[in-house]
């Protein structure tokens, strides 16, 4: 009974050593993955912030004075006001957008631990410490939903980016300045 035993042990004990040995292609695919979503985040960061400084040299250029300041009726005054207003709130929805991205790059590091322990057990033939399989479709799901999230906000920043442009125009026109 006793030897029973011990061979039971012995062979869940090598099963569960080449559990990950099984898994090599699946963490390193998942791995590769995990690299391109993250390259991708970072895209998005540096389109982000380019738009910003966008945005920026935008604001700085419509405090220049103009030099004969065109006579506008209220209406167009109003117009005015208004479109300045909307720009200046531009400000604000660029500090959501990149506290968005931020809070999910956050969530989305917070699984580093799990993957690298995998890749270090691959690499000393141990035993994985967790669950594997539900550790890597984790791990796969948040690939596939960083994935789509930064395909929403390149859409979402190009409709901004685009909408800036316009508002720009729209002023320099109202303040007789050239478009260019």
């Amino acid at each position: 009974m006793n030897k029973t035993l011990l061979v039971g042990l012995v062979i869940i004990f090598i099963t569960a050593c080449n559990n990950i040995e099984q898994s090599r292609t699946e963490i390193l695919t998942v791995s590769g993955e995990r690299d391109t979503a993250i390259e991708k985040v970072r895209d998005l960061g540096r389109n982000l912030s380019g738009e910003l400084e966008r945005l920026g040299y935008y604001q700085l250029e419509l405090m220049k004075p103009t030099a004969t300041p065109p006579d506008l009726t209220p209406q167009q005054r109003t117009q005015l006001d208004q479109a300045l207003g909307e720009f200046g709130g531009y400000n604000g929805t660029f500090a959501r957008f990149m506290q968005e991205v931020g809070n999910f790059s956050k969530a989305f590091e917070d699984q580093k631990p799990q993957l690298e322990a995998m890749k270090q057990a691959l690499r000393k033939k141990e035993k994985f410490d967790g669950n594997l399989n539900r550790t890597l479709n984790a791990i796969r799901k948040t690939n596939e939903a960083t994935t789509g999230k930064v395909k929403a906000w390149e859409e979402r920043l190009a409709k901004l980016s685009a909408e800036i442009e316009s508002k720009y125009k729209e002023i320099r026109t109202l303040k007789g300045q050239p478009t260019e």
